[in-house]
């Protein structure tokens, strides 16, 4: 259970790409707030989410609505000057740096990067290209195999780029480039892209990412490292179970998810990629705008998701770490954007559907459980081999602990069947007497059978 490929839902949970493709119901606009005010509070009243802010701009109009605190059972609310980990909203931050070296013809996106790391040339990685790592082709996988965290609560902090360069030197890479997919979906190529792109220009990416992108949209408040103020301003970090947890470093890998803003930054950007013309910075923008790959109803560019429906397009990317969750996203036939920053481990993703494609969301928070029937589940389950999982509960939800490593909200798919963000699942399996004998822990080829002690 210690290292990050086996029975660890964390690794497989964050820094992950969310996409929506809605319907066309049309909202009132005087209904927005009051939708999402109704939708975002249920959150946090049922105890999904300490505290949120939503920014939107509709044309040139900019709207901020807060929720909740900025720490558990505090009265004090985020504002649009909040800071919050924006995870992999990062790695369309890398694109764009990327594209404007392209502009500079600095580098190509055809460019091997046995071009930048000369010790690759010989090895099979040495072949991926730029463009590859950012439209997640490369054929890398999610997460360096050798990421093995010494506080799995920080995972990325102690992940070195030596690390990184034995992880690229002994990788067997196999098909490449890959076709395109959300299952190919790799936090090390975009980790490794941004690395990269600090080895060409001789710059920290916080340096890289001023000199290409904030500083010339002033947003103050973009940043991989916080000045004494900004940490004043950092809302404390919790996971799914609404308890306090780590802000994450993301070390060499900074370029996959490492970055820190604001909602009030984020629409500064998000106007930036509506009227890129307007901006020093446009043509890099548009480039990353632009339709790399397709694959069935699902395409790509250099960094960004892009969705088509009734001949519009939704551009978007998601984001999260251990203690937050973030989402922006525009329509630039409509001239609006969306931004979401939660500092729980639990997305609000309803709010984009209404703002962005003016359709009502419902709150889906699992099948109904029986106050009885949660109880009876909770427990300390064992496995010799693989250890420990506990289960407990918190108002109508269970929570799950893998013993030294994480705890988080189970939904209920039925009344045995409970899922962790579709990615891990737990069955609760009753012996021939009716109670609770068991648990059967799955997630992609693992399966592991844990018995239940108390």
């Amino acid at each position: 259970m210690r290292r990050c490929r086996k029975f660890v839902p964390y690794c497989a949970i964050y820094l992950f790409l969310f996409y929506l493709l809605s319907a066309n119901t049309n909202l009132l606009a005087d209904d927005l707030k009051s939708s999402i005010d109704s939708l975002v509070q249920k959150q946090i009243d049922e105890e999904y989410n300490v505290g949120a802010i939503v920014g939107v701009l509709r044309n040139q109009d900019v709207d901020f609505w807060s929720y909740g605190g900025v720490k558990y059972g505090e009265i004090d609310s985020p504002d649009a000057d909040t800071l919050y980990e924006i995870g992999s909203i990062s790695k369309v931050f890398t694109a764009i740096i990327l594209a404007s070296l392209v502009n500079e013809g600095i580098v190509t996106l055809d460019d091997p990067i046995s071009k930048f790391i000369p010790e690759l040339s010989d090895k099979s990685t040495g072949n991926i290209t730029l463009q590859e790592l950012s439209t997640h082709t490369s054929g890398l996988p999610r997460l360096p195999t050798n990421l093995v965290p010494q506080n799995v609560l920080d995972p990325y902090a102690d992940y070195t780029e030596a690390k990184l360069l034995d992880f690229l030197m002994e990788f067997p890479l196999g098909n490449h480039p890959t076709q395109f997919s959300w299952a190919n979906y790799s936090n090390v190529g975009v980790g490794l892209l941004g690395y990269i792109l600090t080895r060409v220009t001789g710059l920290s990416y916080q340096d890289l990412l001023y000199k290409r992108i904030t500083g010339p949209l002033g947003m103050k408040d973009t940043v991989v490292e916080l000045s004494k103020n900004q940490l004043e301003r950092f809302a404390v970090p919790y996971n799914s179970a609404l308890e306090e947890t780590l802000s994450w470093e993301l070390n060499v890998l900074v370029g996959a998810g490492g970055i820190r803003s604001t909602a009030k930054d984020l629409l500064i950007f998000a106007r930036a990629n509506l009227y890129p013309d307007e901006t020093p910075i446009g043509s890099a923008i548009k480039i990353t705008h632009k339709v790399i790959h397709e694959n069935a109803n699902s395409y790509i560019g250099l960094g960004w998701a892009i969705i088509m429906s009734s001949n519009k397009k939704l551009i978007a990317h998601n984001g999260g770490t251990g203690g937050f969750r973030s989402y922006l996203g525009f329509v630039p036939e409509m001239k609006t954007a969306v931004v979401v920053l939660t500092n729980t481990a639990y997305d609000i993703q309803c709010v984009a559907k209404i703002a962005l494609r003016n359709q009502q969301c419902q709150l889906n928070f699992g099948f109904d459980v029986s106050s009885d029937l949660l109880d009876q589940y909770v427990g300390r389950y064992q496995s010799l081999q693989d250890g420990e999982i506990i289960i407990s509960r918190k108002k109508n939800h269970l929570i799950y602990e893998v013993m030294g490593q994480e705890k988080g909200v189970l939904e209920a798919n039925t009344e045995t069947n409970f899922h962790i963000q579709n990615i891990a699942f737990i069955e609760f399996v009753k012996d021939d007497n009716g109670n609770v004998s068991h648990m059967v822990f799955k997630q992609d080829d693992l399966e592991v059978r844990l018995d239940k002690k108390d």
